[in-house]
């Protein structure tokens, strides 16, 4: 089975209110956000060599590409790609999620031998367990969609358009918040992007993306609560101005 992953960090992170990248910054010594990211992925495909990972695409601002290779590579990324026989591609990427996707997809194409399935990560997420990559890895071979989710933990409420008054009370059993990794079927995946990206909706999920354009259904695998995405400042674990990065 021939799988590729598609890395998205060409986001701004604004929210991080911090002069550097999210996914450029350190989580432990010698390690980034981007670098741990990947690195949960390179071991898994050592580890489960009955999978092949033949590419990896890494999507990056424009004017941030040599920063990102930089803060992709250390030691242990660096003996893992040796080891797995991988060169990572870096990309530039696009204004929205959707569009990166869509490029990181593309670039696929290009290849002699396409994948059978991708799995679609944000970088910003370096906590993901070999077990949810395994889980999503099967699901999606017998299904050609599959996605981690977490139960709700909140009582859900839908608002009125102009945010003025609960609209609809929903119930918290049947709602789910996703996650990535997300798996699919790259032919599928790819033919779906290419519609999405003709239409006037802006997708912030891939999962979206394949329901709508695929008529397929989407599987579940359970996800993490430690899978978070890093959006803040104290999602990452230290102090942040103590290891340099103050605030703008």
């Amino acid at each position: 089975m021939n799988i590729s992953l598609v890395l998205t960090a060409a986001g701004n992170s604004t929210r991080m209110k911090t002069s550097i990248k999210k996914e450029f910054m350190p989580i432990e010594q010698d390690e980034t956000v981007l670098a741990a990211s990947a690195l949960a992925f390179l071991r898994y495909f050592q580890n489960h060599t009955e999978h092949r990972l033949q590419s990896c695409v890494v999507t990056l601002p424009k004017k941030q590409i040599y920063q990102g290779m930089t803060s992709f590579f250390n030691e242990k990324t660096l003996d893992a790609c040796i080891a797995l026989k991988l060169s990572p591609e870096f990309i530039i990427g696009g204004k929205t999620r959707q569009e990166s996707v869509y490029k990181g997809l593309l670039k696929l194409s290009q290849y002699a031998t396409k994948p059978d399935i991708v799995l679609i990560h944000d970088a910003a997420r370096p906590f993901v367990d070999e077990k949810i990559i395994h889980d999503i890895i099967t699901k999606t071979i017998a299904h050609d969609a599959a996605v981690p989710v977490i139960a709700s933990v909140d009582t859900q409420k839908k608002l009125e358009k102009e945010k003025q008054y609960i609209e609809k009370h929903l119930e918290r059993e049947t709602l789910v918040s996703v996650q990535t990794p997300q798996g699919f079927s790259y032919k599928a995946i790819f033919e779906a992007h290419k519609k999405a990206k003709q239409s006037n909706k802006d997708y912030t999920d891939d999962s979206e993306i394949f329901s709508d354009y695929t008529n397929k259904a989407v599987f579940v695998v359970n996800g993490n609560n430690k899978n978070i995405k890093i959006t803040y400042q104290s999602d990452i674990p230290g102090n942040l101005e103590n290891k340099g990065f103050g605030t703008t």
